[in-house]
């Protein structure tokens, strides 16, 4: 009952075995739950997404990358999730839009370390992520969201604390960044834990 950190990462279950197991996590361990990864878990649905952010309230990072989460399943964790999250990755979710981007920047504006790989977000998430956590931001992987243009990822160098960036580009691109961000790294691996 005082688990801080749990990762259930590439279990595959169906749907109401996963749920039962998130319902029960979430209950007995929400309140000290710190960090919880279930990237590559299959079975997550709206309701294990209702649990982990109504029972959850102490979460710092979740990692729900390729969970293949529903349009709804997204909505309502954007707009619910606890205000005080600081990593998240919802990379490789082909439900992800940008007004999901715009709704969780509004909400977890201390977010240092985030991951939307291979998603769908354009150049407007970069717009929130940059008005919304430009004091916060560390860490960002965008690399394989292809309606980013590199134009858009110059506009970065205003966020001050930002160290590493991965994005889909050429290697010119890359230098041409390294010139304008000299202190932010390239291609280095970002995880929500």
């Amino acid at each position: 009952h005082k688990m801080q950190k749990l990762s259930m990462a590439a279990i595959k279950q169906s749907k109401p075995r996963t749920s039962n197991m998130v319902r029960s996590i979430c209950y007995q361990n929400g309140h000290t739950l710190q960090t919880l990864n279930l990237s590559y878990c299959s079975g997550l649905d709206l309701d294990s997404i209702m649990e982990i952010t109504k029972n959850c309230i102490g979460l710092k990072n979740i990692d729900l990358f390729a969970t293949q989460l529903s349009k709804d399943s997204i909505s309502f964790l954007v707009n619910n999730l606890t205000p005080q999250l600081e990593t998240l990755s919802l990379g490789n979710l082909s439900n992800l839009k940008d007004q999901h981007v715009k709704a969780l920047v509004n909400r977890c504006n201390k977010l240092s370390v985030v991951n939307f790989q291979n998603t769908k977000i354009t150049n407007d998430s970069l717009t929130y992520i940059i008005k919304h956590l430009q004091h916060t931001l560390e860490k960002l992987n965008v690399f394989m969201c292809n309606d980013i243009t590199y134009a858009k990822l110059t506009e970065l160098k205003s966020i001050p604390k930002l160290k590493v960036l991965n994005f889909w580009g050429s290697d010119q691109e890359k230098e041409d960044l390294k010139k304008v961000m000299p202190f932010v790294r390239f291609g280095e691996l970002i995880t929500a834990d």
